[in-house]
């Protein structure tokens, strides 16, 4: 038979090394408000977290909400309009 003793380490190394990718998927949501010059809503604006296929369209009030990483930065583009990023540096709301 085998002891608990025995199998104590190989359960710790396996329990560790399984873990080891959660920090790599440390992500959130991320939500915001695109807006133009006057405040007012951009409605069908794209938001995309640069460097993945990860990204979202503004609503009809303009807000989105997409998974990004604390240190993601955003990219927003619409036709007729200059391309914006914003880096999220922590922060879970933006406009």
């Amino acid at each position: 038979m085998c002891s608990f003793k025995k199998l104590q380490k190989p359960l710790l190394l396996l329990f560790l090394l399984c873990s080891l990718p959660l920090g790599a998927l440390a992500q959130s949501l991320v939500k915001g408000t695109v807006i133009d010059g006057a405040g007012e809503p951009v409605i069908g604006a794209s938001v995309r977290v640069q460097g993945t296929n990860t990204g979202a369209v503004t609503d009809f009030n303009g807000e989105f909400s997409v998974p990004a990483a604390s240190n993601a930065t955003l990219e927003i583009s619409f036709v007729g309009y200059v391309t914006e990023t914003v880096s999220v540096q922590g922060r879970s709301d933006i406009t």
